[in-house]
């Protein structure tokens, strides 16, 4: 499933930041300083993909970390364009105003784009795709993505149709990873020791009947989770977790009379009170909506300014 979905990130000073792909396949980056008050203008990066971005960053937004699927080279600014089907990852350790040398992220090949998690240090950092088989593979590095010390292995026996969404707890113990199952439900994996065991392993969230891939928050100490996708009626529908995860409320929700083409980003202030949400509308732009109260009331949708279209 190839769905245009943005990606989002909150650092703790209120600052956020959203990545998404346009019309042409380039990436586009907007930031805003205020908690989405007010934003600046949409800035372009030197890169294609024909897949979503996916998009990390460390508690005070020094480190960025990005994968996506490469695409087409724009004169020399790529070094090389990795194959379409394998994931380049780029690291920013200046608040996202430049961006290393790309690497590949070894020969896994994959059918849509990446999740990417990674600890407030920076760390840990660990990404996410869905495989040519189906299932969801995994990998990680334990030093900024300098080095990866294991890629990729099998988060086995669940089968999807999108790609994956995931997050961690601050602790990096706390995994939580999301996937369209073939019954167009949303199914999860838990861990709470950093995905060396799972508790739960592949289990469906709710009632809810999804056309797109997900997107999910988590606050820092792990205990609450939102998930988000997009519905058979293009809306956002949701549901939260306030024990890391391991329940969810009975039922999803939908946030708000906005519909949409692709699937959602989510991106939380570390208390969870913040929780902001971004999707691509029926016009071609980024729409956010946003609660100010933990998911219990929501505000929006209102356009992000700009002409792009994506």
């Amino acid at each position: 499933m190839n769905n245009n979905k943005p990606a989002a990130v909150y650092v703790l000073n209120g600052q956020l930041e959203v990545y998404a792909r346009s019309g042409t396949n380039m990436l586009y980056h907007i930031l805003s300083y205020d908690n989405g008050n007010s934003w600046k203008t949409w800035d372009i990066l030197p890169d294609f993909t024909d897949k979503s971005p996916a998009i990390a960053a460390t508690a005070d937004g020094k480190y960025r970390y990005m994968a996506f699927q490469a695409d087409t080279p724009v004169g020399n600014m790529l070094e090389f364009a990795t194959a379409g089907s394998r994931f380049t990852f780029i690291r920013s350790e200046f608040f996202g105003y430049d961006w290393d040398k790309h690497q590949t992220l070894g020969s896994g090949a994959f059918k849509s784009g990446p999740a990417v998690v990674c600890t407030p240090d920076g760390n840990t950092v660990i990404v996410f795709g869905q495989g040519n088989d189906d299932h969801f593979w995994w990998a990680g590095s334990r030093n900024k993505g300098v080095s990866w010390q294991w890629m990729w292995i099998a988060l086995k026996y669940g089968v999807f149709k999108s790609e994956p969404a995931a997050v961690m707890s601050a602790d990096g113990n706390t995994i939580l990873v999301f996937g369209l199952g073939q019954d167009n439900k949303c199914w999860y994996a838990q861990s709470s020791n950093g995905g060396n065991s799972w508790n739960v392993y592949w289990a469906p969230i709710a009632d809810g009947s999804f056309t797109s891939s997900f997107a999910a928050a988590i606050s820092a100490d792990g205990k609450n989770v939102i998930i988000i996708g997009k519905g058979k009626d293009n809306k956002f529908w949701y549901n939260t977790s306030k024990d890391a995860g391991l329940t969810w409320a009975p039922h999803f929700t939908p946030i708000g009379e906005g519909v949409f083409l692709g699937g959602p980003a989510v991106c939380c202030s570390w208390d969870f009170k913040y929780i902001h949400v971004f999707g691509v509308g029926n016009d071609n732009k980024i729409w956010r909506a946003r609660s100010d109260n933990n998911a219990k009331n929501w505000a929006g949708w209102w356009p992000i300014p700009g002409n792009i279209n994506f």
